[in-house]
């Protein structure tokens, strides 16, 4: 099993929004540092955050999490230099939306993941797993695993996770899953296989459905969003996608994750 995903195609003028505010590098003009003392950078449009530590294993991925005086967490776990962008904000219709994002710095990265926490009640994460397909001059195919788990316990009604890809010419070749998916709160996998690697993406979607968008452009992944009006089970989606990344294997990239709550 390499990664579970889910996504809404309601969800991509939204999500591309979102992605223009941010692809890399922080253009909110209130956002703030917050006190970074380890080896990734955080800004954050949630005041009040502060650095509570970074944590190194042997293989070099760092851990930084970074605290506030209500409880939350929020946290990086991959390569060093990494920057991540968090911001929570009252939903459009009512309840908080959470959007983290983070980019891992150039070179052979193999994963990455952001978490946010607020003790047992709220926890939302998203992680990747990068895999080289196919390298050859100018012709590179990569496939990014993407997962997330998501749980409100005032009612969870929407949970994205997907890629924006940075460098010109990276393309979305193709998606696993391709079509919605619910499942009643059972898992539900789904395998492909590229380049004689073999991928497997697990749903459990619970009182919603899975759709994935962003097919032949250079943003995409999948959107799990409700169909009741506060659910408050755990769900857990994952949407692979196979990209051409001309360049490199390692194309300039970043990690997003949405989340909304009553």
């Amino acid at each position: 099993m390499r990664a579970p995903r889910l996504v809404p195609a309601v969800a991509a003028t939204v999500l591309l929004a979102a992605t223009m505010a941010w692809s890399g590098v922080a253009s909110s003009g209130v956002a703030q540092a917050a006190g970074t003392t380890g080896s990734v950078g955080l800004t954050a449009d949630t005041v009040g955050l502060s650095f509570a530590g970074e944590t190194v294993a042997a293989d070099g991925t760092v851990t930084d999490t970074w605290t506030n005086a209500s409880g939350w967490q929020f946290v990086y776990t991959g390569p060093p230099g990494g920057q991540v962008h968090e911001a929570m904000t009252p939903a459009a219709d009512s309840g908080t939306t959470l959007d983290l994002a983070a980019s891992a710095p150039a070179g052979p990265i193999q994963s990455w993941c952001v978490k946010a926490i607020q003790g047992n009640g709220y926890r939302m994460t998203a992680c990747n797993e990068r895999t080289a397909l196919y390298s050859a001059p100018n012709n590179h195919f990569i496939a990014d695993d993407m997962r997330s788990q998501a749980h409100a316990s005032s009612g969870l009604r929407y949970d994205s996770v997907y890629m924006s890809y940075n460098w010109s010419g990276n393309q979305i070749y193709s998606m696993d899953p391709l079509g919605d998916v619910g499942t009643h709160c059972g898992q539900v996998s789904f395998g492909v296989t590229w380049y004689g690697i073999s991928f497997s993406a697990d749903e459990v979607t619970c009182q919603g459905t899975l759709r994935p968008w962003g097919l032949s452009s250079s943003t995409g992944g999948g959107t799990w969003t409700s169909n009741l009006a506060n659910p408050t089970s755990t769900i857990g989606i994952e949407e692979i996608l196979k990209t051409h990344a001309p360049a490199r294997t390692t194309p300039a990239s970043v990690l997003h994750l949405r989340a909304i709550w009553s």
